[in-house]
């Protein structure tokens, strides 16, 4: 399941492995994932080449994009991969994105291990 609050992208890669957590009870192990961009632990938007059921649910809790749309979407998202560059972190300042649902339509501000920052006002970044 998706984890629902307002998040910052805190690093994107161009290309990852991506397995399950440890306390994962379902198993996976994916090659070459393209145009990652994690906003928790265990948690990203990324393209799925190897499905197109997108809209419908398919993942263990990703935002499954298709390749196209990911590239697009890692293009205009910070934090900004320097050329030559494949991965980078966040400065604190990570597009936010909010994921929400209808039992959730106004979630709360959360950090990479999911803890609550603030209600849904952005919280302040120090800069």
């Amino acid at each position: 399941v998706t984890p629902v609050g307002v998040w910052r992208i805190g690093d994107k890669d161009t290309k990852r492995r991506m397995r399950n957590s440890d306390e994962s009870r379902a198993s996976w192990n994916v090659a070459d994932v393209p145009f990652v961009m994690g906003f928790r632990k265990w948690y990203a938007l990324h393209g799925a080449y190897w499905h197109d059921g997108f809209g419908r649910p398919r993942s263990h809790g990703c935002v499954n994009l298709s390749p196209a749309d990911a590239q697009e979407m890692f293009g205009w998202t910070r934090p900004a991969v320097p050329a030559g560059w494949t991965f980078v972190e966040d400065d604190g300042h990570g597009t936010p994105i909010r994921i929400r649902n209808s039992r959730h339509p106004t979630p709360s501000w959360r950090g990479m291990e999911g803890e609550i920052l603030g209600p849904s006002t952005p919280p302040a970044t120090g800069a």
